[in-house]
């Protein structure tokens, strides 16, 4: 159905739902044609439905339409941007109603899910058939924002059940579309909000009796199941045999696993959902969910780093990357693997370009996994298998990667030679799938078939001598089964004795004694042809299912592969330079002329070294749009780039292995929460604080800015002490000139600042850093080139120098605080 529909359009569609009415419920019973407004069959089984989920919009299948009725219609409408209308506009039912086409219905629940709805689908679970009023419906499958088992779903979408026990909390994750999980825990509740919001848990299912501050939309109760039901729908959604390969051990991890494991199966019955078992994150960096939106990494979507190096082919691909990025490895081997990896496809501009035009063949293996046992993703599996073993074909590449690769595709090559003998394209939904000569029976049974379509033309050719009717046809009637057609003009010459099945009014349709033997023959056959390939088609799906594991584990190093040359390509495109590893015992980052990648104009290269032998905290200083913030952003985004194994936007680099890259940058307030700026600010300082360790990477923009001048001084000036403490590796940018005096105080910290020029009352920026701290801050030249009128900036300077005028003393604050603290520690 259209977005925005013509008046003839909604007219067409609102008749096909009467008329699907009419057959389910024996007459739609208007109020208009009955005198009062009564309830029908389909309208008492919709009301039995919705009662089932009475928090979920129901979307309800009428024939070729999932329709919504009352409230739900009032509610979606608007969301899923179609026409809101009624059942009877003239009538005393105005029940509100909306419909979406069936066919491609997960565009409006797509639509819903993102505006925190859930959705329960009620599906026809029967056929329609002659004389039969209502036909059976159930629901069969429910959605949330977080649970999308859906086709055309791309993106990451989590459910995930949460519980805490002795100051311990446990988070299991799933995404049921591709069956990623992902388990952890913890005691720290900021950790456990930073963890949710990485994922993305977009359904949070918290155990009964707790609660959690966790800024999620969606959420629900829940009651955690018994362990020993708990066990056994492990052991059964994991594939695993035994108990030992278990991924949570404690008695209460287990019931929280299976208690989302249970809620995932509970929303989809049709479906026999398998989950990959975790793998451990213990070798990766840490990166807290603010980080990652100080860093830009998904977030605007239009100008993220994700966006920039995703030049992936494969879905499978795009989740490895994005995987890449949210856990950057510790492991150095690792690391030099994937860098050897991207050179040598780097080196080689044939191989990688051919290797991309047959990663773009091959489709998401996961996501097949989980659609249903339908002939076509047989084609799928297939078509993606062979795929993935034409690139040794041609391109025959020899890192340990495509080694893997080619170790998987060797397992798998029985399977894939089953499937090609076996499987064809066919245009029926239910049958010519299987080829010709796998199953004898099948074939002696087509054989058969043809010979009744042959009879079936003959016969078709006799009647039309017999009643000297040349336009009679005989064809199949989706409710009265083989008939005979003429038009109304030729009614005269149909035999008196012959069975008429309807009258239309330019046409009448019939049967005779020889169409009825032949039908029965032919839907005989038909059944029987259709029961044997489903059998053959099943025992396929078996084999699939033998080989499932093998075969997600190559659709992995499938989508390492292609995160890879996505690496590689974008390296290349830009120019940028493989990472030396520090092994030296103190952290360290040395850049030359490195770039932001998401700069793209007149962005000056910066060179700069910090070393935890010297120099471990660079306090830089300088004004507004001077380009702190973004030398900030490069040497995180070039650390991280590293761990990913990827090359770097600089021209050369060395990079120590950190355990964590923790910034803190930019103004944010939380509303929804009451949650101020600042509160804001301090609370992330606080979390990466107690994060940092001595191999930590800290970034820290302008400390202190969201409350008075003094007390935004005095906490930088003390979190500078403790990070000196902590001996992280650390970048502070900051406006308090007063600052600059920690450099005499603390051994670890140097001044630097961003090179700018006065000319004329004008500013101009060098983006060059230069050694020592800024001669002051600018603030009222950029306001100046910000356009402020200058009335008000003659009115600041005149200001300013009043203020500078009431300095107690020539020596700055914090020099003075600082004297006073030695002399009292002596």
């Amino acid at each position: 159905m259209p977005e925005q529909g013509s008046s003839a359009q909604l007219a067409f569609r609102d008749a096909l739902v009467i008329m699907n009415c009419l057959r389910d419920s024996g007459g739609f019973r208007l109020a208009a044609m009955t005198g009062e407004a009564r309830k029908t069959p389909m309208m008492q089984q919709w009301e039995e439905l919705k009662a089932s989920a009475p928090q979920s919009l129901l979307f309800f299948r009428l024939g070729d339409f999932f329709e919504l009725f009352g409230e739900d219609a009032v509610k979606a409408a608007p969301v899923m941007q179609v026409v809101l209308t009624s059942r009877g506009s003239k009538s005393e039912d105005n029940t509100p109603l909306c419909g979406v086409p069936a066919h491609n219905f997960e565009i409006y629940l797509h639509r819903l899910l993102d505006h925190g709805f859930s959705v329960a689908l009620a599906e026809q679970t029967e056929e329609a058939k002659p004389g039969k009023n209502l036909v059976r419906r159930e629901i069969v499958q429910h959605f949330t924002p977080g649970m999308r088992l859906l086709e055309q779903t791309l993106d990451a979408h989590y459910t995930a059940v949460v519980a805490s026990k002795s100051g311990r909390w446990i988070l299991a994750a799933a995404d049921v579309a591709t069956g990623d999980l992902h388990i952890s825990s913890g005691t720290d509740e900021e950790e456990l909000a930073a963890l949710a919001l990485q994922l993305p848990v977009q359904d949070l299912r918290v155990a009964q009796g707790q609660s959690f501050d966790i800024p999620i939309s969606y959420q629900a109760t829940c009651q955690l199941i018994r362990e020993a039901e708990a066990q056994e729908l492990i052991l059964s959604r994991l594939q695993l045999a035994d108990w030992r390969d278990s991924p949570v051990s404690l008695s209460f991890d287990t019931q929280v696993l299976a208690t989302l494991l249970k809620i995932l199966d509970e929303a989809h019955p049709n479906h026999q959902l398998i989950y990959q078992r975790p793998s451990s994150h213990e070798q990766s960096v840490w990166l807290s969910a603010s980080t990652q939106r100080h860093l830009n990494l998904f977030e605007p979507k239009e100008n993220s780093l994700f966006s920039f190096l995703d030049r992936c082919h494969t879905s499978m691909g795009r989740r490895q990357l994005k995987l890449f990025l949210t856990q950057p490895t510790q492991d150095l081997e690792r690391i030099k693997e994937r860098q050897s990896f991207i050179h040598e496809l780097k080196s080689q501009s044939f191989i990688r370009k051919q290797l991309q035009k047959k990663l773009s063949g091959i489709l998401d293996i996961h996501r097949l996994f989980r659609r249903k046992q339908q002939p076509g993703i047989l084609t799928s599996f297939r078509d993606s298998l062979d795929g993935g073993l034409r690139i040794f074909e041609s391109l025959k590449p020899k890192h340990s990667y495509f080694q893997k690769l080619k170790s998987q595709c060797d397992g798998l090559l029985d399977f894939m030679q089953e499937l090609d003998r076996c499987i064809q394209v066919s245009k029926d939904s239910e049958v010519g799938w299987i080829k010709k000569g796998v199953n004898s029976e099948l074939d002696e049974l087509r054989n058969l078939e043809r010979d009744a379509d042959k009879k079936l033309s003959q016969l078709e050719e006799r009647l039309r001598e017999e009643f000297s009717i040349p336009v009679l046809k005989i064809r199949f009637h989706q409710v009265f089964g083989f008939i005979a057609e003429v038009t109304a003009t030729h009614k005269s010459k149909v035999p008196t004795h012959i069975k008429i099945i309807q009258t239309l009014a330019n046409a009448i349709r019939f049967k005779t004694p020889e169409i009825e033997e032949l039908e029965q023959k032919l839907l005989s056959l038909k059944s029987r042809i259709k029961e044997a390939e489903q059998a053959q088609i099943d025992i396929l799906f078996e084999k699939l299912n033998i080989h499932r594991n093998l075969i997600s584990e190559w659709a992995d190093q499938i989508g390492i592969v292609d995160a890879l040359t996505s690496l590689a390509e974008v390296s290349t495109n830009y120019g940028w330079s493989q990472p030396r590893t520090s092994r030296a015992k103190d952290q360290r980052i040395i850049l030359s002329e490195a770039t932001h990648p998401l700069v793209k104009d007149n962005f000056v290269p910066l060179s700069f070294k910090l070393m935890n032998e010297n120099n471990f905290i660079m306090l830089l200083s300088g004004p507004n749009m001077a380009g702190k913030s973004t030398l900030l952003r490069v040497a995180a985004l070039c650390a991280l780039l590293h761990q990913m194994g990827s090359d770097v936007p600089a021209k050369d680099a060395e990079l120590s292995i950190f355990d964590s890259i923790l910034c803190r940058m930019g103004a944010m307030d939380d509303l929804g929460q009451g949650k101020s700026t600042f509160f804001v600010e301090m609370r992330e300082v606080a979390t990466m604080l107690q994060s940092a360790t001595s191999n930590s990477l800290l970034l820290f923009d302008e400390l202190g800015r969201g409350t008075s001048t003094y007390d935004g001084m005095s906490l930088a000036w003390a979190i500078i002490e403790e990070v000196h403490q902590i001996r992280s590796l650390s970048i502070v940018a900051t406006h308090y000139l007063e600052l600059a005096t920690l450099e005499r105080k603390l051994s670890g910290l140097k001044n630097f600042h961003v090179g700018v020029k006065e000319l004329e009352g004008r500013l101009i920026f060098t983006r060059r850093l230069e050694e020592g701290p800024a001669s002051q801050s600018y603030g009222i030249q950029v306001a100046r080139l910000a356009n402020i009128a200058d009335p008000i900036l003659q009115r600041a300077e005149a200001k300013l120098r009043e203020f500078e005028k009431r300095r107690s003393a020539p020596t700055p604050l914090f020099e003075l605080q600082a004297r006073k603290n030695e002399n009292s520690v002596h």
